[in-house]
């Protein structure tokens, strides 16, 4: 899958590396480049996003994000991002194993860009990226 732009920087917001894994062998699977940043808890991103803000670069940034976190949940990631006005723009997509109706609604109201569960997302996540990718795409074409 070919990018008509500049690639953007995917933030992987998740506490286990498997799941990191996952997500990196989609990527391959679909012939994404895309640079790739993990991070194993929400504190950490947000820093990261807040750096790239002030960098003038954060609109180069997708979120892939998992809900249960340490320190910094994914809704509590999620709320502070949607605060933060050089950062309330930034696309969010949700990758986790809950798929109880407060978080769907929650994450729902916050404005994620797609919410997805892990064991419904196909092998590794080549769903979601697809998703990502397509959002990415979308974007480009209304610049």
């Amino acid at each position: 899958m070919s990018m008509e732009t500049s690639d953007p920087t995917l933030v992987v917001v998740e506490d286990d590396l498997v799941e990191v894994q996952a997500v990196r062998r989609g990527m391959r699977r679909l012939g994404l480049r895309w640079d790739v940043l993990a991070f194993s808890d929400g504190a950490q991103a947000l820093r990261q996003l807040q750096h790239a803000a002030a960098e003038g670069v954060a609109d180069r940034y997708l979120v892939l994000l998992d809900l249960n976190l340490p320190r910094m949940n994914g809704t509590e990631f999620l709320s502070e991002v949607r605060r933060d006005h050089d950062l309330s723009r930034t696309e969010v997509f949700v990758l986790t194993t809950s798929d109880a109706p407060e978080d769907v609604g929650a994450t729902t109201r916050l404005g994620v860009s797609g919410y997805f569960v892990k064991s419904a997302c196909g092998e590794d996540y080549v769903d979601a990226l697809t998703a990502l990718v397509s959002a990415w795409n979308h974007r480009a074409d209304e610049s």
